[in-house]
């Protein structure tokens, strides 16, 4: 191996990880979304679901109440 393969890999491992999804993921996720009829929105950069916050539950015996039922349009 060269020093300049040695130095890219050392680049690589500092750089995060980046997950892109596949198309068909994104045209899974759109088929789902139109098919509840879930209200999506893009603020700040992020994307948000409207939910019903008083209608959380966890799941697998988690403490964690994060999944919800969605509000649909």
């Amino acid at each position: 191996m060269s020093i300049a393969t040695l130095k890219t890999a050392e680049i690589f491992k500092k750089i995060p990880h980046l997950w892109i999804p596949s198309f068909d993921e994104i045209a899974e996720r759109r088929a789902i979304a139109e098919k509840y009829g879930v209200d999506v929105k893009r603020v700040d950069g992020k994307n948000l679901v409207h939910i019903m916050s008083q209608k959380c539950y966890s799941l697998n015996g988690s403490n964690v109440r994060d999944w919800c039922v969605i509000d649909p349009k």
